[in-house]
This record gives structure tokens, C-alpha cells and sequence, in this order.
């Protein structure tokens, strides 16, 4: 699932953000995007569980997923395949459900 890759920009240090939405806007400084939702549901629990994608669709990488928590933790994943970046999805949803 897990893949390093130069396409997909670095995320910001989560240490000089002081909550999720600090974390959203640091993110889309640098080309990722915070998605609210997923099939239709809320996705994490803004501003306590963030999720940011960036998407690259070229061959050997499909794009990354971080999910921010508070507290600063943050997963980074990235996915060589469509369907493995939206298994990620389904998968944090299920772990954070919105509210």
C-alpha cells in the first residue's frame, strides 16, 4: 500500500500547526486538497481528524492520502492503484466516521 514517491509533495512540519484547520489550509499551500467527505458521508472529524489527498494518476503511482490527528499525528500513505487509494478511504472512514 505503502510507497514512497517524488511526485507526491511533502507535507508540512504538523508541529508549527496548532489544530485541523491550521493543518488544511498548511496542506493546500502545497498542492494537496482536505476532503470533507467520501461515497457520500462525512470523512474524519474536522477539526480533530483531517484527511488531505493529492492525486497524481500516472503509471506506478495513483496519489497519497495523510489523515491528521489531533495532537499532531499524522499517517501518510501512498497508493499505486485507484482502487487501493479508495480501499485507504474506506478505511479511514471507518476508523473516523464525521460526526
Amino acid at each position: 500500500m505503502s510507497v514512497s514517491d517524488s511526485r507526491i509533495p511533502a507535507l508540512p512540519d504538523p508541529s508549527r500547526v496548532d489544530d485541523g484547520y491550521d493543518w488544511m489550509a498548511a496542506i493546500e499551500a502545497v498542492s494537496w486538497r482536505a476532503i470533507p467527505s467520501w461515497r457520500g458521508e462525512l470523512l474524519g472529524d474536522w477539526p480533530f481528524a483531517v484527511v488531505g489527498i493529492y492525486l497524481v494518476r500516472e503509471e506506478g503511482v495513483y496519489g497519497g492520502i495523510a489523515l491528521w490527528l489531533e495532537g499532531g499525528d499524522v499517517e501518510l500513505t501512498t497508493h499505486t492503484t485507484r482502487e487501493d487509494f479508495r480501499d485507504r478511504l474506506d478505511e479511514i472512514q471507518a476508523r473516523h466516521p464525521g460526526e
